[in-house]
């Protein structure tokens, strides 16, 4: 959702941070709304008496089942000169807080304007006689920008620009004005019932309202057909629903004697969609032979409902999977992947991350002083790996990645490179210093920097996703001379980063609050052809029930799949078909 009201941001966290460490409002500069902006196809407005115009506008009359409706509403000043409004509270369902919501769910205040999907075909006489869809996972927790409340609005002329004042229609004090606009893309809404689960808008015939605090009122419908072909030429995403009460973890994909696998953790815990029992902690084993119908094959119990969280990610060697836990590193023997076996659990305290090569498993993890620590591991006997020796490093580590003798550890700070020719004997030879500025004044401790997410390897050059909306592209042909040669603007956070070919693919958040996810997750889509100027293929979003927290992107063959952390539901995307229908 795009929606510009910004001023006299105070920033606070709600409840959990959700997309590893959250997700921020991401703010855009702005032009003026005018009348071409909006679908002549399926549009209407309404006129204030002081002199305002509600715009209501979708970008169809018909839509396919389980195609995205895209809803904009727009305020804007119908006068030659500058509209000071002060703030109202006659909505026009007759109550501030009543059939109607705020398309920004955090600060119902600030909003001017808000919108209610009707099942059925209702006129702005009738629809208060219905109950409106639940638009909002009414599980989800929300990272919150809370704003001062406004109370007058300084329009700028024949503009939806307005200078939103908190001290009434006369504060002189220079602002910026904000754009008085919002749009959501909705594919359904939720149950109302102690499940919540999220449904896809049935065939047949839908009313939007929309509403603004000055009484304005706006109504329009649009029409579902029941069939489920393609969107704008996009396939859409495939969901596979396991039988299981599944809360995902890390995943990672397999070639086992030939034929191809999905492997996921399985977290203790309870899931939105489930019968509300606990699932116990595991790993699941999923047969792609037929890539568009994940086949569950397998599943191994780390132990009795015992309480188990799944951390950064798995890694596989030969047929020994390694799997990360807070507390312990855990082997399995997956060689009969119909029959996986447990082979030993190592005890290692806040593991994050590991990489292998060939003998030797670096792991970052807590360190025995306090802090966090990589560790050198000697896994040539599977069944007993030894610990052979650990470094303290002074920033907390989030990504792993090995390269011939080389080993990339990606921290807050930076990016450290090591010489692991020595085994057991890490050598830092390399460091790359985190190059953006702290963060100040948002959360404590008072200065932050921007971490860094997630990485990946092509060539001589690592791409690098940090926290604050960038891609950079790094090379690593000196180790002790690497340096960044291009900073992508990615426009939204990044969080988890995969390369195909000269394809990247990133599993981002925009950071706007939306109806139906909480947070909007989007899959961006970047050509990494030639790395000193990436150029942005395309970026579609995602499936409303992927929360993009400790889910993972996984990718096989030409699929991406996703490993949902609130749902028993696999993902699945054809990489093909998808660009192909974006060309």
């Amino acid at each position: 959702m795009k929606h510009w009201l910004k001023n006299f941001a105070i920033v606070w966290l709600l409840g959990i941070l959700v997309a590893a460490a959250g997700c921020s409002n991401h703010i855009t500069a702005t032009t003026p709304s005018t009348a071409a902006d909006f679908n002549s196809v399926n549009s209407a407005s309404s006129k204030s008496a002081n002199g305002l115009s509600l715009s209501l506008s979708l970008d169809s009359n018909t839509y396919q089942s389980g195609q995205g409706v895209t809803i904009t509403v727009d305020e804007m000043n119908t006068l030659s000169k500058t509209n000071n409004v002060s703030i109202s509270d006659q909505w026009p369902s007759g109550e501030s807080t009543g059939l109607l919501i705020n398309m920004v769910l955090c600060n119902a205040e600030v909003s001017p304007f808000r919108i209610a999907i009707f099942q059925g075909e209702y006129t702005s006489s009738d629809f208060k006689t219905a109950a409106p869809l639940i638009l909002s996972d009414p599980k989800a927790t929300r990272l919150c920008t809370m704003f001062v409340p406004p109370t007058a609005y300084a329009f700028k002329p024949f503009s939806d620009i307005a200078v939103v004042s908190p001290n009434g229609a006369n504060d002189s004090s220079p602002k910026e004005g904000e754009q008085i606009r919002a749009e959501e893309t909705l594919k359904g809404y939720w149950s109302n019932d102690s499940i919540s689960q999220f449904n896809n808008f049935d065939p047949g015939v839908y009313t939007v309202v929309a509403g603004d605090e000055w009484g304005a009122l706006v109504v329009l419908h649009f029409t579902v057909s029941n069939t489920t072909t393609t969107t704008n030429g996009l396939t859409e995403w495939k969901s596979k629903m396991l039988a299981d009460n599944f809360v995902f973890g890390p995943g990672i994909a397999a070639t086992i004697d030939g034929k191809n696998y999905l492997i996921c953790s399985v977290n203790f815990g309870t899931n939105p969609e489930g019968s509300g029992t606990n699932a116990d902690a595991g790993i699941v084993i999923l047969d792609i032979g037929n890539p568009d119908n994940p086949d569950e094959v397998a599943y191994l119990k780390a132990g009795q409902d015992e309480y188990v969280r799944f951390e950064g990610n798995l890694k596989l060697n030969g047929s020994v999977l390694y799997a990360l836990t807070y507390n312990y590193l855990w082997i399995i023997d997956v060689s009969d992947p119909y029959h996986p076996k447990d082979m030993g659990k190592t005890p290692l305290t806040g593991a994050i991350s590991i990489e292998i090569s060939g003998q030797y498993a670096y792991v970052a993890s807590s360190s025995e002083t306090g802090g966090q620590a990589l560790n050198t591991l000697d896994i040539s006997d599977p069944i007993h790996p030894h610990n052979m020796g650990q470094i303290t490093m002074q920033s907390s580590l989030s990504a792993l990645q090995s390269s011939g003798s080389l080993l990339f550890a990606l921290a807050g700070d930076g990016l450290y490179i090591f010489d692991t020719s020595v085994p057991g004997s890490l050598k830092q030879i390399g460091f790359l210093s985190n190059p953006f500025p702290p963060l100040t004044g948002v959360i404590a401790p008072e200065h932050i920097p921007p971490e860094f997410f997630d990485m990946a390897l092509a060539g001589n050059n690592l791409y690098i996703v940090s926290g604050i909306d960038k891609l950079l592209v790094v090379d690593i042909s000196n180790p002790a001379a690497s340096k960044i040669i291009t900073t992508f603007e990615m426009g939204e956070q990044g969080t988890n980063i995969i390369i195909s070919g000269e394809m990247a693919y990133l599993l981002s958040c925009n950071g706007a609050i939306t109806f139906s996810m909480g947070v909007e997750n989007l899959l961006a889509m970047v050509d990494i052809s030639n790395p000193g100027q990436l150029n942005e293929f395309n970026s579609v979003l995602l499936s409303p029930t992927f929360s993009n927290s400790y889910g993972t992107m996984i990718e096989a063959g030409h699929h991406l799949y996703f490993c949902d952390d609130r749902y028993p539901v696999i993902q699945i995307m054809d990489l093909a078909s998808l660009i192909q229908g974006l060309k």
